[in-house]
């Protein structure tokens, strides 16, 4: 501020002299001209020319500058940024990008840090580890069942009207339509906006890289650029709409409501669709798209096929549950399309079917709307009670057993020897016994050595600074070495 004063001062100092010494030029000029010599020649004036000093007063009369500019330039300067800062994540720090990774729809790389975050041991794991029960059905702790979705499609395939039930109506006829009649494909290319619209993507690129004119004459500040997160894709929901209608509903809110009240394990059912306190990145750099998407929050689709070949399949990204929805098509001569929709829980590991649905027929939907014997939704839930109560039955998660210190030992020696399990999926579960007080430190120190050598020792008493990359790096061979 100082300085800018001075350089206004010296400035209209300049200018105030210039004007003097054009004054006092002119004076001179004018007094020669009226004084001569006897013949009538000009002469010029005694009077010499000497500089005067103006005071600041006087030289402030004389300009009367206009700091208008100035201060507006400082008021713009005094403003606050009207930039917004970057989110600065809070809190643990495996466990945040863990989120952040289910945020962004990356379940595999979610679960392994989600592992290196128990693996670190640090306090704020406690509860996470509290969180832990037992599978009955599988026999040994629950983070979370793995789950998978599929879909079969047999019989007369061909068209694009699949007519499955749908709620209130019974039969969508016009199933694979939207919005007044318009096609799936139409509906998509509706979305894209034109340039000129209000879509702050289609600006000009001046506008877009170097901001906005606010009106007052100046450059807005262009806006961080944050990824937008998605959990879930939507494009699989549409899929399963098209093909399955009130079916398809009917299963994503069934799983999505025992996934996010912990039926089938307690980790990442937490992760909320926006948290600024956990930031937006992994080990600094925004969060790699899977190659598999999920359907729900928890379950990734698999693809579309025969069901063996799906269940193999989903074997191979490690789905312990594959939930396999068959769609059975037949067209009449009437051209009418009959839609048989059945669901079965697939056990990836030994290929054998945990539970089957009943025949859900659009056909006997619309007879049953018809005769007012019943309602698209109360078919759809009579053929899939007996499905979800088996489920919830086989399924069903317990409190841990306490284990002696023999059997937590066994455990761990079995478990260091699967080569099904990650690192950190073991170091995570070593720490679980370590937490119940089933194993002692030294034991929990062989372990993590035997798991992972040096390293292993780094991630239990190193500072965090080493041990926290040492995990991402652990998280990254495990995600690399299961596509090989």
């Amino acid at each position: 501020m100082f300085g800018l004063i001075l350089i206004v001062h010296a400035n209209l100092a300049g200018i105030a002299q210039a004007q003097t010494d054009e004054e006092m030029a002119m004076e001179m000029a004018m007094s020669g001209s009226e004084s001569g010599s006897p013949d009538g020649t000009a002469t010029s004036s005694a009077i010499p020319l000497t500089k005067t000093e103006a005071s600041p007063v006087v030289l402030w009369q004389m300009v009367r500058p206009d700091f208008s500019r100035v201060a507006e330039e400082l008021k713009r300067l005094q403003e606050p940024s009207s930039m917004p800062n970057a989110p600065i994540a809070t809190g643990p720090k495996l466990r945040n990008e863990a989120h952040v990774a289910f945020r962004y729809g990356n379940l595999p790389l979610a679960r392994e840090l989600f592992f290196g975050h128990l693996a670190l041991g640090e306090e704020s794991a406690t509860a996470d580890l509290q969180s832990i029960q037992f599978s009955e059905y599988f026999r040994r702790p629950a983070w979370q069942i793995r789950w998978g979705l599929a879909i079969g499609i047999t019989g007369d395939a061909e068209g694009t009207n699949f007519d499955p039930i749908v709620a209130g109506t019974g039969s969508g006829l016009n199933a694979g339509q939207n919005f007044e009649g318009m096609e799936p494909s139409e509906m998509q290319d509706s979305e894209f906006q034109q340039p000129g619209s209000d879509d702050p993507s289609m600006m000009s690129g001046e506008e877009g890289m170097n901001g906005f004119d606010d009106g007052s004459g100046r450059r807005a500040a262009p806006a961080v650029s944050i990824p937008e997160a998605s959990i879930v894709d939507e494009a699989i929901a549409e899929r399963m709409t098209e093909l399955t209608g009130l079916v398809g509903e009917t299963l994503a809110s069934g799983m999505s409501t025992r996934i996010a009240s912990g039926a089938f394990g307690a980790a990442l059912t937490n992760v909320a669709e926006e948290d600024p306190t956990q930031g937006y990145t992994v080990g600094g750099d925004s969060v790699s798209s899977s190659e598999k998407r999920m359907w729900v929050p928890g379950v990734l689709f698999i693809g579309e096929g025969a069901s063996r070949e799906m269940t193999e399949l989903a074997a191979k990204e490690d789905i312990e549950l594959l939930l396999y929805v068959v769609v059975s098509l037949k067209v009449a001569r009437t051209e009418e399309v009959q839609n048989i929709t059945r669901a079965k829980i697939v056990d990836c590991k030994t290929g054998k079917t945990l539970v089957a649905s009943g025949a859900m027929d659009n056909r006997e939907v619309k007879r049953l709307v018809m005769t007012e014997r019943g309602t698209p939704e109360s078919h759809v839930t009579e053929q899939l009670d007996t499905f979800w109560k088996i489920i919830d039955s086989k399924l069903k998660l317990a409190p841990l057993p306490n284990l002696t210190p023999e059997v937590a030992r066994r455990r761990v020696s079995q478990l260091i020897a699967d080569p099904n399990y990650s690192n950190l999926r073991k170091m995570a579960e070593v720490r679980l016994f370590q937490h119940k007080g089933w194993l002692t430190q030294e034991e929990v120190d062989l372990a993590f050595e035997i798991i992972a050598g040096a390293d292993g020792t780094k991630i239990l008493y190193g500072p965090k600074s080493e041990s926290i990359p040492i995990i991402r790096q652990m998280v990254n061979y495990s995600l690399v070495k299961k596509d090989e």
